[in-house]
C-alpha cells in the first residue's frame, strides 16, 4: 500500500482526535434545544400514531419563515418519554416557528420563549444553554405535563 499525504494526513488528525485529555471546561454532554410534544385533535387522537393518524413524521416541516422551505428549524423523531409523541430538536433558538405537515394542511405556529441557563460540567467549568420558558401554540399558552407539550390541532 502506498502511503500518500492524504492518508498520512487522515492519520495524523484521527490520532489527534481520539485523544481522551479534554480541557477541564469542556463538558461531556449538555441539554439541547428540544421539546417533546403530541399533536391530538378535540376527540383527544393522537394525530401521527395510531388508528387516527392523519399525518406522517417524515413529512414535519419545522420553518423560521413562513412559506420558505429552504430554511428548516428543527428535526423531527419519536419521542423520547413516550414514542407515540414528537421531539423537535431545534437547530436555532428562535422566538417563533411554523410547524408544516403536509402540502394539503395549514400551518401552524409554534412560539418558544428560550432562556440562557448554566450549568456546572461534572470535570468542572460551567456551559451556558438555552432552555424553554414558556410555549405558545397558535397563541395559545401551553404548559408542559411530565415534560410533554400537548398541542391541539
Amino acid at each position: 500500500m502506498k502511503l500518500t499525504l492524504k492518508y498520512l494526513l487522515l492519520i495524523i488528525y484521527l490520532t489527534f482526535s481520539i485523544s481522551c485529555n479534554k480541557p477541564p471546561y469542556q463538558c461531556d454532554s449538555f441539554p439541547n434545544q428540544s421539546i417533546e410534544i403530541k399533536i391530538i385533535n378535540q376527540q383527544g387522537q393522537n394525530l401521527f400514531f395510531g388508528a387516527n393518524s392523519r399525518y406522517l413524521i417524515d413529512s414535519i416541516r419545522v420553518l423560521t419563515q413562513q412559506n420558505n422551505f429552504g430554511v428548516h428549524n428543527a428535526s423531527v423523531q419519536k419521542g423520547f418519554i413516550d414514542s407515540n409523541n414528537l421531539l423537535f430538536h431545534f437547530y436555532t433558538p428562535e422566538a417563533k416557528s411554523y410547524i408544516y405537515y403536509n402540502n394539503q394542511t395549514s400551518h401552524d405556529s409554534l412560539e418558544i420563549n428560550w432562556v440562557i441557563k448554566i450549568t456546572k460540567c461534572e470535570r468542572g467549568g460551567t456551559l451556558e444553554y438555552n432552555a424553554v420558558e414558556s410555549v405558545k401554540f397558535n397563541s395559545f399558552f401551553i404548559n408542559s405535563i411530565n415534560g410533554v407539550y400537548t398541542f391541539i390541532k
